[in-house]
């Protein structure tokens, strides 16, 4: 089994999030999604960087990366999302920026953590109702550890992840059981995680909060998962103190 440090510096885990601006759908058809993926293949010569999962959806990509220093990380990104929003634009018949933001970067600091976060990943299309499998979606890395000719994930990928490369099948299948919305099990940022509660939506928290179902499923969420208070957690989604546990009780 890897093990990875609880201190929050010495991680070399991440887990990465890209979004198009405006929620648009950068990644909209196969044609992109695999010149996205060929960037990443491209790019990842000589940067001491593995790719231990990723999962490409319409208007948002996951990756989780295991690097050496930051600054590695930060080059990584910037070349293949500088690449990819030329040819976007270029294709597309537009200007302007494609990408929401940089990008969005998690530390992953403990064995929970990785295989929880590797599981969200893959079962992202899933959650979006996109296929009923996680081994049904094309564009996502589940399906790569099986086959022969990998691309992206590796020998390595699967060592980072498992701790050895022979019959980590079982481990890996034994994770992927487990379904989970979001991504961390430890207490986490009320901020860090509303950024992933509106990426996993694709709506923002005043959209969310019309939403009867989503809301209560997010408040269930928040107050299990993050360590804010009753009072933060209320302040930061707009709503009283009566709303918070009507919703509760539903």
């Amino acid at each position: 089994m890897p093990h990875i440090s609880r201190n929050q510096s010495n991680s070399k885990i991440q887990h990465v999030i890209v979004q198009g601006i405006n929620r648009e759908y950068i990644f909209g058809d196969s044609k992109n999604i695999n010149m996205y993926k060929d960037l990443i293949y491209r790019k990842l010569y000589n940067s001491n960087l593995t790719i231990l999962a990723y999962c490409i959806m319409s208007n948002h990509a996951h990756l989780l990366i295991h690097r050496e220093k930051m600054e590695d990380l930060s080059k990584f990104m910037q070349k293949i999302n500088t690449a990819y929003a030329m040819y976007y634009n270029k294709t597309q018949e537009r200007v302007g920026f494609v990408f929401r933001n940089r990008y969005y970067s998690q530390e992953i600091l403990n064995q929970a953590q990785l295989y929880t976060c590797l599981r969200y990943i893959h079962n992202n299309p899933v959650k979006a109702k996109i296929c009923k499998e996680m081994k049904d979606y094309p564009y996502s890395s589940y399906n790569e550890f099986f086959n022969k000719d990998r691309k992206l994930i590796t020998d390595k990928s699967i060592k980072i992840l498992f701790g050895r490369v022979i019959s980590f099948e079982k481990i890996f299948h034994s994770i992927h059981k487990r379904q989970s919305i979001y991504d961390m099990q430890e207490k986490e940022n009320i901020d860090e995680f509303m950024k992933k509660v509106e990426i996993f939506y694709n709506m923002d928290i005043k959209q969310i909060k019309n939403d009867t179902r989503k809301l209560k499923i997010v408040i269930e969420e928040v107050k299990e998962r993050t360590n804010a208070s009753v009072e933060e957690i209320i302040k930061f989604l707009g709503i009283s103190k009566t709303t918070f546990y009507k919703y509760l009780k539903l």
